[in-house]
């Protein structure tokens, strides 16, 4: 037998998601679960969902952009501080 835990589905398809599973993964009321339908059985994994304003900000192309930056920095490789919008236009500018 398996060491993972075992629920029963209850009225109104209802599971409970046993405490160690909860504490585990650090969930809390309120929080969002996926079912993921997989060839064997259902995955069932933790989401966060993100207003649609920002998830221009979670896309691919733009993550990939802020690890770039993160590792610029870390690399010391920055400019300014500026004091002023034309003070960077002349640095970007200059060839």
């Amino acid at each position: 037998m398996s060491d993972n835990p075992i629920v029963k589905l209850r009225d109104k398809s209802q599971i409970t998601v046993p405490k160690e599973i909860v504490e585990k993964y650090n969930l809390s009321k309120g929080d969002k679960l996926e079912f993921v339908p997989e060839e064997d059985g259902i995955k069932i994994r933790p989401v966060i969902t993100v207003p649609k304003s920002q998830a221009w900000f979670w896309s691919e192309k733009w993550q990939k952009g802020e690890k770039e930056a993160d590792e610029d920095i870390k690399k010391g490789r920055v400019s300014g501080p500026y004091d002023s919008a034309e003070e960077i236009m002349e640095e970007i500018t200059d060839e």
